[in-house]
C-alpha cells in the first residue's frame, strides 16, 4: 500500500510539473489531478483500515 501511495503522489507531482512547463494543458492536468486526488484518498483509507498495513 505504501508503494501505491508513493506512486500516486509521484504521478501528481509530474502532472503539476507538466502543466507548469506547458507539456500538458492545465485543463487536462487539472482533470487528471482531480482523479488522482480521489485515488489518493481511497488508498489512504485502505491503508488505515488494513490490519497488516501492507
Amino acid at each position: 500500500m505504501t508503494y501505491s501511495q508513493g506512486s500516486c503522489d509521484e504521478t501528481k507531482f509530474w502532472l503539476e510539473f507538466a502543466a507548469a512547463t506547458g507539456l500538458a494543458s492545465k485543463e487536462i492536468a487539472g482533470d487528471l489531478l482531480e482523479g488522482y486526488a480521489e485515488v489518493g484518498k481511497l488508498l489512504h483509507h485502505l491503508f488505515r483500515r488494513s490490519p497488516s498495513k501492507l
